[in-house]
């Protein structure tokens, strides 16, 4: 169960970063691509779970990493089940994207997060995103996550020593 909570900690905080003063505001700053993940990403953290939906192709996986955490993959059924947990696993979260990188029909994020949980431990990290974006009747979403933890901080987090 503690590594179900860390693992849901670590998601929450990568898929909340719009309050980092270098997030892109401006849609012009950002390519398509990456505009369908932020797209995606804003309906996460507005809860708009519906909207978030539709931002996934529908054979779309998550996969959480390092595979040495052995955390299943997810479809997208299971992927929106098991984003509604998360919220609850926290009073606050701060976060923001430091750095972009784009391949043709992938973007590749670097995200840095921080949050309280609502058992008042604190919680910071830093993650590597990389999301596969498909075009799907002329519209851009995502179809794989791939989402890298420090596994060692999630070690030391499961485990009570932060």
């Amino acid at each position: 169960m503690k590594i179900f909570a860390a693992i849901t900690v670590l998601s929450q905080l990568v898929l909340l970063v719009a309050s980092k003063p270098h997030f892109p505001r401006d849609n012009s700053e950002t390519s398509p691509q990456l505009q369908a993940y932020l797209t995606f990403l804003g309906a996460y953290t507005n809860k708009d779970y519906d909207a978030m939906a539709a931002q996934l192709t529908e054979d779309f996986i998550y996969t959480p990493m390092p595979k040495s955490l052995n955390q299943p993959q997810r479809n997208k059924t299971e992927f929106i089940a098991y984003s509604k947990g998360f919220r609850d696993q926290f009073v606050s979260t701060s976060g923001g994207i430091v750095q972009t990188t784009e391949q043709p029909g992938r973007v590749v994020l670097y995200i840095e997060g921080s949050g309280v949980t609502t058992n008042n431990r604190t919680f910071d990290n830093q993650y590597m995103v990389t999301a596969e974006i498909e075009s799907v009747d002329g519209e851009l979403k995502v179809a794989t996550l791939h989402e890298f933890y420090d596994s060692l901080y999630l070690s030391q987090f499961i485990a009570g020593g932060q």
